[in-house]
């Protein structure tokens, strides 16, 4: 494991020394002291991924990649393409087991799309998406999130409400919980949080880079 020191000049850009816990507390935004060196060197870290490994539904192919990190910011990318004649439509998430104080478990809004199949050459066949966003309950929860299972899912048909409803139904299976509630996609924080970059290789590995800028965007 990298030292604080370490992290700290390998994310945070720009900063220059004299480096302290509490001048890098005040940057990523963690508040007034007191502030522990670990609670620091976690959000001076690189995300925690998660992934799905490949998928299959019907005759979609799938595969999903999702980067939580400590200070509520979040990224999910994913892949899909339909390999049969004719299109479907999928549906993809993730469910995260931290739960509230109803037995809900956190989750990703099921990212849903029509694809075409062979018989539609005009169609998209392919479908990548890249979804940047902030959930406070990470931020609040973190400890619970690094420890807690997770169940990534897809389902495809040609009824687009079905699908999504295939997902949840899947995920709450999975955990046995009494139900879902969603992360969100669209709040922007009033608070610091990292930029992280997605860079995808040629052979679909999906890579997460953090990086801390001053001023924030």
């Amino acid at each position: 494991m990298p030292s604080l020191r370490d992290s700290i000049k390998g994310s945070v850009k720009p900063f220059t020394p004299p480096i302290s816990v509490r001048s890098v507390a005040n940057l990523v935004g963690l508040g007034t002291p007191p502030i522990g060196g670990m609670r620091v060197l976690n959000f001076t870290s690189q995300p925690m991924v998660l992934g799905s490994g490949p998928m299959h539904a019907v005759t979609v192919q799938g595969s999903a990649s999702l980067a939580l990190h400590p200070s509520g910011a979040y990224v999910f990318v994913g892949h899909a393409h339909e390999d049969g004649v004719v299109g479907n439509n999928y549906a993809m998430s993730c469910v995260i087991d931290v739960r509230d104080d109803q037995g809900r478990a956190l989750a990703l809004e099921p990212h849903a799309k029509k694809l075409s199949g062979t018989v539609d050459p005009l169609g998209d066949r392919t479908d990548n998406f890249q979804i940047f966003a902030f959930d406070q309950r990470i931020r609040d929860r973190w400890q619970e999130v690094v420890g807690a299972r997770e169940q990534f899912t897809l389902h495809a048909a040609t009824d687009p409400a079905q699908v999504v409803e295939l997902v949840t139904e899947t995920l709450v299976a999975a955990l046995a919980v009494t139900g879902l509630t969603f992360l969100a996609i669209k709040v922007a924080p009033f608070i610091p949080v990292p930029a992280i970059s997605v860079h995808i290789a040629s052979d679909g590995t999906v890579e997460f880079l953090l990086e801390w800028t001053f001023p924030f965007k």
